[in-house]
C-alpha cells in the first residue's frame, strides 16, 4: 500500500502494518510527529528564478556567471539550499500532478 507521511510528505511503500508507525515513514518521523499547518512555508519561487539570483550573485561578486564553481560565500551557500529546496517543491509538485492527471485518464478509461 502507498501512503504519505504525515510528517515529511512523501510517499512511501507501506508492506506491514505494525511499523513504521501507521501514517509515518519511518520511526524518526513519527517520533517529530504531523507537520503543522503553520510552520509550513510559502510556495518557494521557480528553479530557474532562483538560478538567476545565483549567476547574477557570482557574476558580481566573484567574477563569473557560472554555477559550478565553489566559494567559502555565505549567500552562495544560502542560494544553493535555496535552489534545492525548489527543485524539491517543484518537482514533488510536478509529480503530484502528473499522477492524479494519470489516474483521471484511467478512471476516464475504464468507463
Amino acid at each position: 500500500m502507498i501512503c504519505t507521511c504525515k510528517h515529511c510528505e512523501k510517499p512511501f511503500w507501506r508492506y506491514r502494518r505494525d511499523f513504521p508507525p501507521h501514517g509515518f515513514c519511518s520511526l524518526p518521523c513519527y517520533e517529530l510527529g504531523p507537520a503543522k499547518a503553520e510552520q509550513r512555508k510559502e510556495r518557494p519561487p521557480i528553479p530557474e528564478v532562483v538560478l538567476e539570483q545565483m549567476r547574477n550573485h557570482r557574476f558580481y561578486h566573484h567574477g563569473t556567471a557560472s554555477i559550478l564553481g565553489i566559494y567559502d560565500c555565505r549567500q552562495c551557500d544560502e542560494l544553493e539550499a535555496d535552489y534545492a529546496e525548489s527543485l524539491s517543491y517543484h518537482y514533488r509538485e510536478a509529480t503530484t500532478e502528473l499522477v492524479n492527471k494519470g489516474k483521471q485518464d484511467w478512471e476516464y478509461r475504464v468507463r
